[in-house]
Parts: structure tokens; sequence; C-alpha cells
């Protein structure tokens, strides 16, 4: 055993003991001194007394993992799930879990400087955090601080008694939770190659937040930062000031919510250079999150424009006064008549070319989601949810760029009146609302379109033009709910436009779904009978007054597919008696015969 150079007890045992004398119950710490060959060691150590005493076995440790105190459940498992970014796996690491005012051994003092990855939990880390202060963590690439509320900043540049280089320059990651009197990770301006190597940024819990640094910070360079997660900060009133966020080069993903004070991501500040930069790029950054963020009202300001070239999933969630990332003058884009303090979310300043996903919920100061076309050929699936500002999503010259767009899901937008506006040549800030797709909106097409949403947009009074309709030749799902407003499905036919006497709108449809439509008065007024030769499903409510339009083009479906469909017809109508008031039996059974007879 005295050769033993690498020992593993991580998981199973951790009653350790400091014994003076020979009375000893259990394991006695010291007894590995007698490893003289020991370099690698894993240990967790329940007792935390052995924190203030004297050993002497970790001196030749060359890795180790050591764990004292005691931790609440998944603890260690919340603070690693970032990995490592060095190009090897961290060999040293440290948590400690102590009790307030404890006293550190020497030997402790000397594993916890030159660790890589420090996890400290509860208000007995002051003291440690005290030593980050000193700047002599020169190896720590990982730092994770939770619960201790004794803490009110990690390092203060203005203290003399420090060196002057930069504040954890090995630093790779940082996970700070649930530190109550934190005011700001650093107190004063910020050394040149600060936080030079971080990658990981998390922050989680900081009530007392309101900087993440009080002083300037032109010299501040996170050239290597990746991710950013910070949420439950009610008081911080930002993240960086533009100049930092210049230096994002390598941030693939920023997700910010819950911080109830913050009125803009990123806020001015001037160049040391004085040299104005009016653009702002995120050369990487591929996801965006922002969520409950009550007083933000722009992602940025005094910038022209702003470039996202690799984004590709946006999600906005409960920004009641967002007006934009680079918000316009209300005087440029409002129309006549229309509250001038709504903006258009991508307007002309915003550039995003590779997004796939749009997710957007209670943006109530949104009127328009796109209105710069151009940028959104890539765009697969967009989702619209309580915008209440909200009168269009995006305008023809928009839509037609729209070619890979798969699925669209709009709901509780009570004052849509149109899916696309389209604008006017003429008067260039003129425009008129149009259905989703108009026959006056030549060249939208959704080829690739496979489900549509459309529930609780009262303004609403019809989807489609015939064209449009036929030419959406992927569409396998259509579900309609609650439009109080909505007549027809597909409007009725240009006078100016042909049609063939066989139209099939939606020949892939399969489910079909016509719900709480009160003023629906057909799915389609044409002469025409209406095919749609792929469905499968049907669910609408008894009491429609297009129920027997729909009657028949389910009649079709069924006779071309040999479609079982009877069980669930008549299971939509009997599920109606609970919830509605119904034709009379005598219609009901009119509605059957339709498809059946």
């Amino acid at each position: 055993m005295v050769q033993l150079e690498e020992l593993n007890l991580t998981n199973s045992y951790a009653a350790w003991e400091v014994y003076e004398g020979n009375k000893k119950n259990s394991a006695d710490l010291t007894e590995l001194e007698l490893l003289l060959n020991l370099k690698s060691l894993s240990i967790s150590i329940v007792n935390t007394r052995v924190v203030s005493r004297n050993m002497h076995f970790t001196k030749k440790l060359t890795d180790y993992d050591i764990s004292i105190g005691e931790f609440p459940t998944n603890y260690h498992s919340s603070t690693s799930y970032i990995p490592c970014t060095s190009q090897c796996s961290l060999q040293k690491s440290m948590a400690l879990s102590l009790p307030t005012k404890t006293k550190l051994g020497e030997w402790i003092s000397a594993l916890v400087k030159s660790t890589e990855d420090l996890r400290l939990y509860g208000d007995g880390s002051d003291n440690i955090v005290h030593e980050l202060n000193s700047g002599r963590f020169q190896y720590l690439k990982k730092l994770a601080i939770q619960e201790c509320h004794t803490v009110d900043h990690l390092a203060v540049t203005a203290d003399a008694s420090r060196p002057s280089s930069g504040i954890f320059p090995t630093l790779e990651m940082l996970h700070l939770r649930e530190i109550l009197n934190m005011k700001e990770i650093c107190h004063g301006p910020l050394p040149a190659k600060s936080f030079g190597e971080l990658q990981y940024l998390h922050l989680q819990a900081i009530t007392g937040l309101r900087h993440l640094c009080s002083g300037p910070t032109p010299n501040l360079s996170l050239s290597n930062l990746k991710s950013i997660y910070i949420y439950e900060c009610r008081n911080l009133v930002s993240l960086f000031s533009t100049c930092v966020a210049e230096s994002l080069v390598q941030l693939e993903e920023l997700d910010v919510g819950d911080c109830q004070m913050m009125n803009k991501v990123f806020f001015h500040e001037e160049r040391q250079d004085n040299v104005t930069n009016s653009n702002l790029e995120f050369p990487k950054l591929n996801k965006l999150v922002l969520r409950c963020l009550h007083t933000v009202t722009s992602f940025c300001i005094k910038i022209d424009r702003i470039s996202f070239p690799q984004l590709m999933v946006l999600k906005m969630e409960d920004l009641p006064r967002f007006k934009g990332f680079c918000p316009a003058k209300s005087s440029q884009i409002s129309p006549v008549g229309r509250n001038t303090d709504l903006q258009i979310l991508f307007n002309k300043k915003v550039a995003s070319p590779r997004i796939k996903m749009v997710k957007l919920r209670m943006l109530d100061k949104m009127s328009k989601v796109f209105s710069h076309h151009g940028f959104f050929h890539e765009l697969e699936f967009l989702e619209v949810d309580a915008c209440q500002g909200l009168s269009s999503l995006f305008s023809s010259s928009v839509a037609r760029d729209l070619v890979k767009l798969k699925e669209l899901r709009i709901r509780n937008c009570r004052r849509l009146t149109g899916l696309i506006e389209k604008e006017n040549k003429a008067q260039t800030n003129t425009y008129s609302t149009v259905t989703f797709c108009s026959s006056k909106t030549p060249g939208i097409i959704f080829h690739q379109l496979e489900y549509l949403e459309v529930d609780a947009c009262d303004c609403l009074e019809a989807l489609f033009s015939p064209l449009v309709a036929q030419g959406l030749v992927k569409l396998k799902e259509l579900q309609i709910r609650n439009c109080k407003g909505l007549v027809e499905v597909i409007e009725k036919e240009d006078e100016q436009v042909q049609m063939n006497n066989d139209p099939t709108p939606f020949p892939q449809l399969k489910y079909l779904e016509l719900l709480n439509l009160p003023n629906l008065r057909s799915f389609w007024h044409t002469n025409y009978d209406i095919k749609i030769p792929s469905l499968r499903d049907v669910s609408i409510d008894a009491n429609s007054p297009s129920v027997v339009q729909l009657a028949k083009i389910a009649k079709h479906a069924r006779q071309r597919n040999a479609w079982k469909t009877r069980k669930l017809f008549l299971k939509e109508l009997a599920s109606s008696e609970e919830t509605a008031t119904l034709v009379e039996e005598e219609n009901q059974r009119k509605v059957v015969s339709q498809i059946f007879d």
C-alpha cells in the first residue's frame, strides 16, 4: 500500500476524521500521509473540521478531486453541466461547503490556489472568495459559487495590493447562483486581459447585481466567450457596453430572462480611440433567447445596423415594451392611423440571413415581424402568440422570400387583420392589409408549408386566395380555431383570376380542424366542387354554417380513399352536444347523409 500512487474513494467512504491521540473511531485522514508516492487522489469528506488541520500528504499530489462538507442533492451535476474547454480535462478539482468563519489550514489554502476547478457552496466560502480578489489564482479555469450571501463582489481592481495583471486571466467558466448581496462582479475598471479566456458565463438569482462591472469597460475583451446565460438578476440594468459587444466574436448562445430592471441588453459606451462604429455584428451567434424582460425596450441603442450572420434560433417571450433590435423612428414605419409607438421587429437595420426558427410571444409593441426582404430564405418555423399590437406578420416582399417555411403558428393576436401586408409602391408610407395570400400579391406561394395553425385571431376574415390555396401542395395539417371574424377559409375568387373547373386545394391535406368559428359561412365560396383527395380527419362544429360544404369535401375524400371517417365525424358531432348549441337533429342527419349515402 505504501507504494500506492493513485487512490479513488469518492463514492466509497466519506466519514473521515483527524484524531489527536490514540483513540480512533473511524478512518483517520492522516493515514494518507503514509502513502509517500501518492500522486492522484479522489476523496469525499463530510467532516469540515479537517479543513483547519495541518496535512502533509497533499504536497506531492499532481491531480486531485476533493470534496469537503455537505452539499444539496445534485449540486455537483448542476455546477458541472458546462464542459471544460481546455485541451485536456481538468486535473485539479475542489468542492467546499464550509461553516461560516472557518479557518483554512495551509494544506487547503495551497490546494485551492493551485486548483483548476473550484466549487464553493454556502456562506463559509467568503474567506476563499476574499482570496480570489488577491489575484493569486493563476490556474483557475472553472469557478462555481452558490448561496454565499456574504459576498458583494469577486474582485476590486482599485485595490493597490492586487497584481496589475488582468482579473481571472485563465478562467474559462464562471457560474454564480443565489448570491443575494453581490452588487457587481468587479468593482472598478477592468485591467486589460481580464476574463480573456472566459467561454461560459452563467449567472442565476444574483438579485442584488446591478452591473457586471462598475467601472468603464473599453479594455475588456471577451473574444473567447461562447455562451451567456443570465436569469433572475432582477436589478441588472444591462449586460455589457457596445464596446464589449464588438469583442464577442465567438459568442454562440445568448439566453437572458427574468431581469426585471433591465432596459436594454447592450448599453452605449464611447470607445477610447474615439472611432464611431455604427454597425454591430455577432458573427457566430446561432441561438438568441430573451424571456420575461418587462422593461427592456431595445437590444442596443445608437446603432445603425446589427447583423446576425449565423443566427438560426430566435425565441422572445414576455417583452411588453420591446420595440426592436435597432428601433426605427416611429414616423418612418407607422401606417396612417396606427399607434406610432408600434415597431417592426426585423426592419431594414437587422440582418439574419440563416435564421430557421422564430418564436415570439407577448411582444405588445410589435406591429409587424418582418418588413425587409432578402434575409429570410432559410426560415422553416414561425410561431407568434399573444402579440397584441400585431396587425400583420410580414410584407408581401418578405413573404416571397419564405420559400422554406414548413410550419406557421399564430395564436391570440386579436388585432391581426391579415398575415401579409402589401406595400403601396406609389406611396411608400401607406399599407393595405390583405389575407394570408391574396391573388393581388402574385408570387407568394408557400410550396413547403406543411402545418398551419391559426387560433384566436378575431379580425381575420379569410386566409387564402384560390390560387395560393392550390399552391400549398405540401400542406398536411390545417387548424383554425376561435376566430370570431372568419367568414371563409379561401376567399371568393377574383373575377380577373381564371380558375380551372376542377379545383383541388391542398392536395396533401390529411387533417382539417375548424372549431368555434361562429361567422364561418363557407370553406370556399365557389361554384365548383371542392376536392381534397388526401383528407383523413375532419373536426368541425356540427352547427357551423359551412358544415354541409365540408361534408361534401369529406364525402369525396372517403369515396377516393375508402376512408373510415364515420366514427371520427360522428364523434365530433357527439362531443359538440356538451359544449355548443347544435342544429336540429334532422339537420345532423342531413350532414351525415352527405358523407355516407
